[in-house]
């Protein structure tokens, strides 16, 4: 699947038209219209904008990959917010809510993984 079936299926997905679109990378309706039919090649900021608009990664639009679509978002995180998710992918996410809440351990849990130390920051 091409990138502008890729684009085109996003735009279903989120219920946007080309206008709508248009407006939230600030390009012109025609703009759109001639990426989305394979017209023009989008330049490398403008394939930006629309992947972000859309909330995928230019990779996804632009490989080979059939499917990771809307439900792939892009997000900005703060450096403790990233210690936090990569803490919940090592001990597993139940455990590290249940320590953010403050439960205690359900029955037949493993004893409490260490949290990784936080990276140093240089200043």
């Amino acid at each position: 699947m091409g990138y502008q079936e890729k684009l085109k299926r996003l735009c279903a997905a989120y219920g946007l038209t080309q206008q709508e679109l248009g407006e939230r990378v600030g390009m012109k309706k025609n703009t759109i219209s001639r990426i989305l039919s394979g017209q023009q090649e989008p330049k490398l900021q403008e394939a930006y904008e629309l992947a972000r608009a859309l909330k995928v990664t230019i990779d996804y639009l632009v490989s080979d990959a059939p499917e990771a679509g809307p439900h792939v978002r892009l997000v900005e995180v703060t450096d403790d917010e990233m210690i936090l998710i990569r803490s919940a992918r090592i001990i597993g996410v139940d455990v590290a809510l249940r320590r953010v809440l403050n439960a205690p351990p359900s029955p037949g849990d493993d004893p409490p993984t260490p949290l990784p130390e936080p990276p140093r920051r240089s200043r």
